[in-house]
């Protein structure tokens, strides 16, 4: 790579780095004291309920003070217990308003809107968080790029196969390999929730997006936590897949193995077989999600295997069947 073309790569690394902690310090909305949310509150209640009654002048001018101080009472009681059969309203209170029950119910109400609020400025608060920890990654990540050296090393060669089974017309899984152009080569199989279309397009795309990002030079692990922010926010939770990754290093011997909620990997050699297991969360569950890393020593006649169903554990081969086998050899 020519030394303006690194120049370039590092000037763009560093602006994607400057833009994600420019997103982390967005200011999501104007955050309100509970001070201020408390007269926001009494308002609401003011316009649905009190602002028709004759004594309105009264009790929101005249005696304001005890009015709000009132509410407070009201506010604290119905927080720790909700709606009862039981007022929250103090008797000297009620001998001056007539209409206690529903200003429970209005204040309740008003309640729990500030609480949702709440809950969606931290979901905010944490997705932005996240995109912003992308960015200063993928920033990162371009910087450390560099012209690849080769490295002197044995010839080695990996063969791929795949072989599937099953009832489904359509099966949940995708598979896909790529070279990466470094000397390594990655293997994916992807299983997508239930069977059929939807989750043969959820798989699909889950392998797809990976692969597009590592055309670009990103790091497994950061592309992997992209797929994951992407297929989440696709689906915001409600479904999820299965993911092997293999990263075979031809130049290193070397085997990584970046597993999400997926079953077994076997490792075969001979009469040898080594299984590489993890409890991992599948992609796509949570928007933030950590695949399980695995090291493996790569030698000559290695075959990994995926068993994609718990049931093959015992070679029960009638349900649906996807599998991988991977062939080293020197």
């Amino acid at each position: 790579m020519k030394r303006a073309e690194e120049t370039r790569l590092w000037n763009l690394g560093n602006s994607l780095m400057i833009l994600g902690d420019t997103v982390k310090r967005l200011e999501l909305c104007n955050p309100q004291q509970t001070e201020e949310q408390a007269k926001t509150l009494y308002r609401n209640v003011y316009r649905q309920v009190c602002c028709f009654c004759s004594k309105k002048c009264w009790y929101w001018e005249e005696e304001s003070a005890y009015t709000m101080e009132s509410l407070t009472e009201a506010c604290n009681v119905l927080n720790a217990r909700g709606l009862s059969n039981e007022t929250a309203f103090s008797s000297r209170f009620q001998g001056r308003c007539h209409r206690t029950g529903i200003l429970e119910v209005a204040l309740m109400n008003q309640m729990e809107n500030c609480r949702e609020q709440e809950s969606r400025k931290l979901l905010q608060a944490e997705q932005r968080d996240l995109i912003a920890h992308q960015l200063a990654q993928l920033g990162e990540q371009l910087q450390r790029m560099r012209e690849y050296s080769q490295i002197a090393a044995p010839e080695q060669k990996l063969v791929v196969g795949h072989a599937s089974s099953g009832k489904e017309n359509v099966s949940g899984d995708s598979w896909g390999v790529q070279d990466l152009e470094d000397g390594r080569m990655m293997l994916t199989l992807c299983d997508g929730m239930g069977s059929g279309e939807i989750a043969m397009q959820q798989s699909r795309t889950a392998v797809e997006l990976l692969q597009a990002l590592l055309t670009g030079g990103l790091s497994i692990r950061l592309a992997l936590n992209m797929v994951n922010t992407v297929v989440s926010f696709q689906y915001d939770g409600a479904r999820f897949s299965t993911m092997d990754v293999s990263v075979w290093n031809l130049n290193t011997g070397r085997l990584e193995l970046y597993k999400f909620g997926s079953d077994p990997s076997f490792i075969k050699n001979g009469r040898r077989v080594k299984i590489y297991d993890s409890d991992s969360l599948p992609v796509g569950i949570l928007p933030r999600v950590e695949p399980a890393l695995l090291e493996h020593e790569i030698a000559e006649g290695d075959l990994e295997e995926f068993l994609r169903n718990k049931k093959n554990q015992g070679l029960d081969f009638s349900n649906n069947l996807f599998s991988f086998a991977l062939v080293n050899a020197t």
